[in-house]
Formats: structure tokens, sequence, C-alpha cells
């Protein structure tokens, strides 16, 4: 199936967006989603301050969103040398229902990178979260934290 990728989200994906964020059990289990995008509103408010891609079936319905996010990198021991304030943006990927599993996430990826052109990026995922870290390691990712103690890493990409 072709997915649609665009700029932006729809009113009724963001209700297709709170509904994952309660039913997906991955969603659930490795991302902080349950809490950002509980309701519409809360959801709202934090999709305002964030640059957005969809992908979406043929009939709109969201299949997967990504994000940049302007926050700054968390305070860690990173492994390697790397200055926090080179690092002001970070990025999130999400593939829900039929698109997951299917090799949409790399070019989902590279579509939004390619658009949005940001320098340095940073992430956090969970260390078991290997689809996620093996996609971003694909992408020129690296892993500069060892596991918090909430289980999370960050990953760094210089641009």
């Amino acid at each position: 199936m072709k997915y649609k990728f665009k700029k932006g989200i729809t009113d009724p994906q963001i209700d297709q967006l709170v509904e994952y964020s309660k039913t997906d059990p991955t969603i659930i289990k490795f991302t902080s989603d349950p809490i950002r995008f509980k309701d519409k509103i809360t959801a709202n408010q934090w999709l305002a301050n964030v640059v957005i891609y969809t992908l979406s079936d043929q009939d709109g319905n969201l299949v997967g969103i990504t994000w940049f996010d302007p926050k700054a990198l968390p305070k860690r021991e990173f492994t390697v040398k790397i200055n926090p304030a080179d690092f002001p943006l970070t990025f999130a990927i999400r593939i829900y229902g039929e698109a997951r599993g299917k090799g949409q996430s790399t070019d989902f990826m590279k579509k939004s990178f390619e658009d949005y052109k940001p320098g340095n990026v940073w992430i956090e995922t969970s260390f078991d979260n290997i689809p996620t870290q093996k996609l971003a390691e694909k992408f020129g990712f690296k892993q500069v934290s060892d596991p918090d103690q909430r289980g999370k890493i960050i990953m760094i990409i210089t641009r």
C-alpha cells in the first residue's frame, strides 16, 4: 500500500493519535505518548510547539507521525565528549497499525529530515527498544549514553 507523506496533522488524525496513545501496547511501553497525547486538548497544546509530519493511508487515516521539537539535550553523563548546546532539537517517529513492520520507517524518517533540514539532532529511546535503535543507527545516529534510571538512552546525529 502507498502511504501519503505530509507536513502537519488534521483534526481527525489528532483523534487517532490520542486513541493510539491509549491502546497501542508498543507506544504505551516505549513512549510518553499516553501522557503527552492523553486527550485532544493536551495533544493540541503539545503539538502546537513542534514541527509535525504525518504518514496516512489512502483514506487519510494516521499510520505514522514524526516530529522535531526544540528541546535541550537532557543533562546526562555521556560516553563521548559532546557539547549539549550543539544539540537543540529532538526527533521522534511512530508507526501505527497496518503500516508497522512494513519498512515504512526509513523512508518516512528520510522525508521528514529532507523537508525540515535540521542541524544536529538527538533522540531518547528505551534501551530495550531495539527496532528504534536499529532504525536510528541505520540513519546515522550514534548512542552517546548508557541507560539512565528510567532505562532511556540518548542517541545523536551530527548534520
